[in-house]
């Protein structure tokens, strides 16, 4: 059985909320800033004793990361779970407070086009992460790692997020801004494509060994199962074969799958072994193929 894989552990929203409400609202809403208004009139002049010294954007970012260091850092030494999730969240809201702040400057620098797509991907981007804060929190549902886990989710989502605002902010003032190679290798693992999310599911993961049933994951062109026209193919011992051609939705860890009046949710356990629950809507809640 092929386990190339691990489980997207890092998850969350914070301790104190959810995700879409309380301090969550300002990084989820989406606001047309079409209005910004300089402070500063034709006819006033700044002494120069009084301007504020420009930070690049390559240093605002390197503070943001030092602090979040730091973070990482705490959270290795908690003792009790209940430290676990205020550091979570504290964490979280760092790099909330950087993507807010990325968010103004680069819609009020953007023209009014360019603008209307910010927005408009702002808001798709939304949804991506507060669908993996939620699959996040169902892999430890009701338990106390649950806070923990969907706040570290929801930061590793406002990370990048953060990032590729800075890049527009640094576009927008001349600034030649470029990701650090180290950052951009851990941001690439989170809001991933469909084709990366299939990758990390790949293999025959067996669950019922006395049978050699399995829940099988594989490229189409390779598969003996391949469905044509596709490009990756999900098959089930005894049971139904589908593939991204029937994707309904998808997260960092998870791909929902529509066959005629079916869904299928492919997720990882705890143990880090695939299941595939299964159902008549899209939470697929009836029942799990799998351990």
């Amino acid at each position: 059985m092929k386990r190339s894989l691990c489980m997207v552990a890092i998850m969350a929203c914070t301790v104190v909320l959810s995700v879409g409400c309380g301090k969550e609202n300002t990084a989820s809403s989406i606001t047309d800033n079409n209005n910004v208004e300089s402070n500063i009139t034709a006819d006033t002049e700044t002494p120069e004793a009084e301007t504020a010294e420009q930070v690049s954007i390559a240093d605002e970012m390197a503070a943001v990361e030092a602090k979040s260091v730091e973070y990482e850092k705490r959270l290795s030494e908690a003792q009790t779970q209940a430290e676990l999730n205020d550091i979570a969240s504290e964490w979280y809201h760092l790099w909330d407070d950087e993507l807010n702040s990325l968010w103004e400057r680069a819609t009020a620098e953007a023209s009014d086009k360019h603008r209307d797509e910010m927005i408009s991907g702002q808001k798709a981007w939304v949804e991506r992460k507060e669908a993996a804060v939620d699959a996040a929190g169902d892999m430890v549902a009701g338990g106390s790692m649950e806070p923990m886990q969907r706040a570290l989710t929801a930061k590793d989502y406002t990370r990048a997020r953060a990032y590729l605002l800075a890049c527009y902010v640094a576009e927008f003032e001349g600034d030649g801004y470029e990701i650090p190679a180290d950052v951009q290798e851990s941001i690439s693992e989170v809001d991933m494509s469909l084709d990366k999310v299939f990758e990390k599911f790949q293999g025959q993961w067996i669950f019922d060994a006395d049978r050699g049933a399995c829940v099988g994951v594989e490229p189409s062109d390779t598969c003996d199962y391949g469905v044509p026209g596709s490009n990756w193919t999900v098959w089930v011992t005894g049971g139904d074969v589908f593939s991204d051609k029937d994707v309904v939705s998808f997260t960092d860890s998870t791909i929902t799958f529509c066959v005629r009046d079916t869904y299928y949710k492919l997720r990882f356990s705890m143990a880090n072994s695939v299941l595939l629950d299964y159902g008549s809507t899209p939470d697929a809640d009836e029942g799990t193929i799998g351990y």
